[in-house]
């Protein structure tokens, strides 16, 4: 079964739910998701998210709304 990590900095936590923004088609969709183990800089992401979605690891506290359009500087 294949894993999916992402760098802690992308994860948004809120009183209610756990999200990254996830980049489609030029826009930043919030995206809930559901977090497994974790290590010093990694966290495994249970659900939500699909080998291949790009997420925003920096900057994603300037996206005040799902739908913004964004620039992706590098993969």
């Amino acid at each position: 079964k294949q894993v999916i990590k992402i760098p802690q900095t992308a994860i948004v936590r809120d009183p209610k739910e756990t999200y990254v923004y996830k980049v489609q088609d030029g826009r930043a969709i919030k995206t809930v998701i559901a977090t497994g183990e974790q290590d010093a800089n990694d966290i495994v992401v249970a659900s939500g998210l699909v080998v291949g979605d790009v997420v925003i690891v920096k900057g994603q506290m300037k996206v005040h709304k799902s739908g913004e359009p964004v620039v992706v500087a590098s993969k």
